[in-house]
């Protein structure tokens, strides 16, 4: 395919992309880039033989481009939903956020805990219940939670069991 096609589109940067991009085929390469391809497989792939790099999101595009010097193309493409398809229901407002997942850098955790304290919305209730691997990472959160006052953080323990302790 590399020796015939126009443009080689790759949905995953890994190996088959790594491959390519060694390669001068004289053709567009373009790939997705994954949030896992982006911590595993950047320093793999020669970038700059790549014509266009897809995400999902503009975050993922900052950490990309965080990450080199690459002179390509890249553009979001959003997982598109239709929101026909989920209609909502009215419900009363509860002014709670509730965040459920790992506790870990790569989850931007710390980033938005600190976004959210920055909005000074006292009358909205924050909650984060989560599995912490990287104990200073989880320090560094508390710590920040503590400091302000603003949120409650749980275990994994007290998320699975559906309780939570004030941190």
């Amino acid at each position: 395919m590399a020796k015939w096609a126009d443009i080689v589109f790759c949905e995953w940067a890994t190996h088959y992309l790594r491959w390519l991009s060694k390669k001068n085929y004289k053709n567009v390469l373009a790939c997705r880039m994954h949030r896992f391809e982006l911590d595993r497989h950047y320093d793999e792939i020669q970038w700059n033989n790549i014509d266009s790099v897809l995400f999902i999101s503009e975050a993922m595009e900052r950490k990309f481009h965080a990450k080199g010097n690459y002179k390509g193309k890249t553009f979001v493409t959003y997982d598109n939903l239709n929101f026909e398809d989920f209609p909502l229901i009215q419900k009363e407002k509860t002014m709670q956020i509730g965040m459920l997942g790992n506790i870990e850098p790569r989850k931007g955790v710390l980033e938005f805990v600190e976004y959210f304290g920055k909005m000074n919305l006292p009358e909205i209730k924050l909650s984060i219940a989560g599995n912490a691997k990287d104990a200073p990472y989880y320090g560094k959160i508390k710590r920040h939670i503590v400091e302000n006052n603003f949120c409650l953080l749980y275990t994994s323990d007290a998320a699975d069991e559906g309780l939570g302790v004030d941190l």
